[in-house]
């Protein structure tokens, strides 16, 4: 049986070049990759729409976390059968898809946000709780920063360069 155990081996994952696809994954409780910050959409999904770098298809009943992942350089994100999964709901899915990509979860049988993101600085968490916060790299930014990152000594939001990746 498919369990959380099953995806040990993604736990130090920090990149993916190409895209993310879960698909028909049967009732479990949680899927977290807390170290993954970047897809690039080097090889997408084709679909009408355009362009997919993450696709997650028939996940229901669990909760699927990626707290760390702040870019998806190409494509959109799109969930699809995922009722009784819509912690994605909570995410600033802006801050995260460059491009002018959207979210598309019109399929998905979500509408309403099923996290608790009040312990989150942010405000928005892919599932209850403080370790699966979003971090925000772009909408929290100074005037004419791109992409940001909250240094730890100022406590404040510090500009990357533009070639800095995920934040």
């Amino acid at each position: 049986a498919l369990t959380e155990d099953s995806f040990n081996s993604l736990y130090y994952l920090k990149e993916i070049s190409g895209s993310l696809q879960f698909n028909t994954i049967p009732s479990m409780s949680t899927i977290t990759l807390p170290n993954l910050r970047i897809i690039r959409g080097q090889d997408t999904f084709a679909s009408s729409g355009g362009p997919v770098s993450l696709l997650v298809q028939s996940f229901t009943n669990g909760s699927l976390n990626l707290p760390s992942l702040t870019e998806v350089s190409n494509g959109r994100a799109v969930f699809v059968s995922t009722s009784g999964t819509c912690g994605f709901l909570n995410v600033l899915w802006t801050d995260i898809l460059s491009n002018g990509f959207l979210l598309d979860y019109s399929n998905s049988g979500c509408s309403v946000p099923s996290a608790d993101c009040s312990s989150c600085p942010s405000g928005h968490c892919w599932s209850s709780g403080s370790l699966y916060c979003q971090i925000l790299t772009k909408t929290v930014c100074p005037q004419g920063c791109g992409r940001c990152f909250r240094s730890s000594g100022y406590g404040s939001y510090q500009c990357c360069s533009d070639l800095c990746t995920a934040g």
